[in-house]
């Protein structure tokens, strides 16, 4: 860090390992820094807590600098932690902070104040029984309530008016720096990372400076968290807004209180010690002196209080052989919080001194400067003070039999007043009732309901009037809110009923997130839409599998510290169930996955120009908690001996059969557009170990390379893009975009990978307004489902081994959109479709259930 490093050492009588921290040596001579450092081992020895970090001695090297001996931690901090998980789930972030409370309860009754909670100073560990433990670090800015001689040198520490802290954890007294700062300035930081674990966002936006930081911590509104992230109980919402309540008497008032209230507001009263970290019988047993610390910070000491130190460090005897020279060796992770990368916040600040009789007017002008900063900045600037928390309105109520709106879920949602009209005509249209569905789009659209009555009104008669055994029993838009473009729909089957997801930027501008909604049985959203990746820069191309009572899902980010091909659970109802993993391609870039289940787990390809000469083609199999396992492995090295030829491969599409890996996709070459078919068996040893990826021998010329047997389907050679791969009981099928016009579908042999045959079936570019696109579906009965688009209509059609069968126009859908995404229902011969509009510009998802008759 800036002010120490950390270096594992031995204790040599004991042969013990500990961590040494030593002040940095153009920080060794100023009196107050090195009276600061010595101040964190007073503190952290003078208490015993199983949740703060020991401290075995301190003194100062040969040299001069000043060191301090402690418990070797080996673990990750929970800055670590957020920044490889971003989101924590709801038990970790119960233990966390339960833990640094059973910390505090210890030290607040010593009389110690922290002042700098931050997710840098709580380490995670793991103890003798494989659990794991939090345990508080760094009490370097810790302010002692036991009197202590009020020197130069000491009031220059802890000083009236003085801004200690790490402006995004620190609480409204710190900003204005309040004499009064107790131990509920360190509630107020648990609070504030409390949420930052849920959300995977900091409070406080601090992006634009300490001073509009303060601002914001000063007079800007809190964020709910429920707005952001709708899974978590209203309860929490309330425990936040106490946690950050600005008048301290208003706040929790011991650190207890706050932990027993988290659980309750998380967990529910009834949860009890069944979940075993959260069992607090230890913080009961611990005398709670909280109460006592609310006094003022300077009162003089007690009568008859003894004599004062003179110097704190003076308190602690130096007597370990550590006092000699330590050879720093290589440094070990996790040692101490000094040691972790900074966050976005700025280093902790302290104000100049102010001389006594100028004091009053000094504090005068930080309160009048910080109040008229915050009116400036809030009423005339409006700039994002808090992390982007843009309530959606996409929430469909459900129409209750009196008429008024209601979540499924709730109580009432935020939703135009026309949405209750739009929910009761798509209970009238599932029911079979068309006609009386059409009365309630045209109502909602006399109402205001504009384009999304329309498009109601325009799915509402092409159900009508289609053709077909296969017809559209549910329509929904599920988005209320459309000022910004919505992309990519992917849809499938939870346990819960079908869940949707697609990427949009409504919360921040040019920032794609994926958000997810339920849909009931009659297409209606269960909540409002939830930003399913929290921790993206932009996501793009997201992609659904159904796994039992979750649903895998695969998406990329094109930059960020999330960059590159990443999974993640979403349980039941289409809510974050667990933290995303990177499953490839950790960098910025365009991958364009997609994966599918295997007998292990899954499989996942994606497109990857990692040494600049070309998109090729990698693979990576994952158990099945969507964990890598095994390497990435290269499946194609296309090469050129002209840098501006350089082959592509494009938007591959991976299927499993016959104990085989099928990959179709896109290879562009010299100016043709080729759909190639790639098959390796799973047991084949080219799946671990891949393409050899050494540059080549000066002097040779570089050949094309590919794993396994890879044939050429498209052999007419007319251009081809967007191929889509699907195995069922006949075989398996390909189906890719003609782009000259056009669909086509290929039968391929799983076990053998020929091409059976291939069916141009839409190649005339007359009857092909706004179509192609293809793609496929694969039904529990292993049953294929083909969808594409066709003169400004969403068609489906089944594909058996004997071709392409007969056609259903199902929806309508306008511009030319990407392929549709299809996925079976919970029923036989029910499937789930999604698509993407255009209305204009502007782009919209849309999707319906259909059924097919026998």
């Amino acid at each position: 860090g800036g002010m120490a490093a950390v270096y594992e050492a031995e204790q040599l009588s004991l042969g013990k390992k500990v961590a040494v921290k030593i002040l940095a040596s153009e920080l060794a001579a100023s009196t107050i820094v090195i009276e600061r450092f010595f101040r964190e081992a007073r503190a952290a020895a003078s208490v015993k807590s199983p949740y703060i970090v020991d401290v075995y001695d301190s003194g100062r090297l040969d040299d001069g600098r000043p060191f301090i001996a402690m418990e070797l931690l080996e673990g990750e901090s929970l800055y670590d932690r957020m920044a490889r998980v971003r989101i924590i789930d709801v038990d970790t972030t119960i233990k966390v902070i339960v833990h640094t409370a059973r910390g505090l309860v210890k030290a607040h009754g010593a009389g110690i104040v922290h002042r700098d909670l931050k997710p840098e100073n709580i380490f995670i560990v793991k103890n003798e029984d494989g659990d794991e433990l939090a345990k508080l670090l760094d009490f370097g800015l810790a302010k002692f309530y036991a009197p202590m001689k009020t020197d130069e040198k000491t009031a220059r520490l802890t000083r009236e008016g003085a801004v200690f802290g790490t402006p995004a954890y620190m609480s409204p007294e710190q900003v204005k720096g309040q004499g009064n700062v107790d131990h509920r300035a360190d509630l107020w930081a648990l609070g504030c990372m409390a949420y930052e674990c849920l959300i995977g966002r900091p409070v406080w936006n601090t992006d634009q400076g300490v001073a509009m930081t303060f601002a914001a911590i000063a007079t800007a509104p809190l964020p709910i968290p429920s707005k952001v992230r709708p899974d978590l109980p209203p309860k929490f919402d309330d425990w936040f807004r106490k946690a950050l309540e600005r008048d301290p008497n208003k706040r929790f008032q011991s650190a207890k209180e706050l932990a027993d209230s988290l659980k309750e507001a998380l967990l529910g009263p009834a949860a009890g010690p069944a979940v075993s970290f959260i069992n607090l019988s230890d913080i009961d047993s611990i005398e709670d002196h909280s109460a006592e610390l609310a006094l003022p910070l300077y009162n003089a000491a007690p009568p008859g209080a003894g004599p004062q130190p003179s110097d704190a460090a003076a308190t602690i005897k130096t007597v370990s052989p550590l006092a000699a020279p330590v050879s720093p060796p290589a440094r070990s992770p996790g040692l101490s919080a000094t040691e972790m990368p900074p966050t976005a916040s700025t280093p902790a600040m302290a104000t100049s001194r102010l001389a006594p009789w100028r004091y009053a007017f000094g504090i005068s002008l930080v309160i009048v400067g910080v109040a008229a900063a915050g009116w400036v900045w809030v009423k005339q600037l409006k700039p994002q003070v808090l992390t982007p928390l843009v309530q959606s309105t996409a929430t469909t109520p459900t129409a209750t039999a009196s008429g008024t709106a209601s979540s499924p879920s709730g109580p009432a949602l935020d939703a135009p007043k026309w949405a209750p009209l739009i929910a009761e005509g798509q209970q009238l249209f599932s029911t079979g009732d068309a006609a009386g569905a059409q009365r309630k789009f045209k109502e909602a659209l006399e109402v205001g309901a504009g384009a999304t009555a329309r498009a109601y009104l325009e799915q509402a008669r092409v159900a009508s009037s289609g053709t077909g055994p296969c017809k559209l029993v549910m329509f929904s838009r599920p988005r209320f809110d459309t000022r910004s473009s919505a992309e990519r729909p992917a849809i499938a089957q939870a346990l819960s009923g079908p869940v949707i997801v697609w990427t949009d930027d409504h919360e921040q501008k040019d920032h794609d997130h994926a958000y997810s909604v339920q849909l009931d049985n009659y297409g209606r959203p269960s909540s409002a839409p939830r930003d399913v990746t929290p921790e993206a820069t932009q996501a793009q191309r997201v992609s659904l599998l159904p796994a039992a009572e979750r649903v895998a899902m695969l998406y990329y980010d094109t930059g960020g510290r999330e960059a590159g091909v990443r999974a993640r659970w979403l349980d039941a109802e289409g809510r974050i169930a667990g933290a995303s993993s990177s499953v490839g391609a950790a960098r910025a870039g365009h991958f364009w996955p997609s994966f599918e289940k295997s007998p292990e787990g899954f499989v996942v390809v994606w497109q990857d120009d990692r040494d600049h000469e070309g998109n090729d083609l990698f693979f990576r199999r994952l158990n099945g908690e969507l964990e890598p396992k095994g390497p990435e492995i290269r499946l194609t090295d296309y090469t050129s001996p002209l840098p501006s030829h350089y082959p592509h491969v494009r938007v591959p599409s991976v299927a499993v059969a016959s104990n085989a890996v099928l990959i179709a996709y896109k290879l562009e070459r010299d100016a043709t557009h080729l759909i190639e078919r790639m098959r390796i068996p799973l047991d084949s040893p080219d799946l671990s170990k891949g393409l050899d990826e050494a540059p080549p021998v000066a002097g040779h010329i570089k050949k094309d390379k590919e794993l396994g047997d890879v044939k050429l389907i498209n052999e007419d050679k007319l251009p081809g893009d967007a191929p889509a791969i699907a195995c069922g009981t006949e075989g398996c099928f390909v189906a890719w975009h003609g782009e000259q016009g056009g669909a086509h579908v290929a039968l391929v042999e799983p076990a053998q990978g020929k091409v059976i045959w291939r069916d141009n079936w839409r190649t005339n570019k007359s009857a092909q307004k706004n179509g192609g696109h293809p793609a496929l579906g694969v039904g529990p009965d292993g049953q294929v489902m083909l969808s594409w688009f066709e003169k400004n209509t969403v068609r489906m059609a089944i594909v058996t081994r004997d071709g392409v069968g007969k056609e259903s126009v199902v929806a309508h859908v306008s511009g030319e959109p990407p392929r549709p995404w299809i996925a079976p229902a919970k029923n036989k011969n029910e499937w789930l479709v999604a698509w993407q509009d255009f209305e204009g510009a502007r782009a919209e998802v849309e999707a319906g259930k259909v059924v097919c008759a026998p």
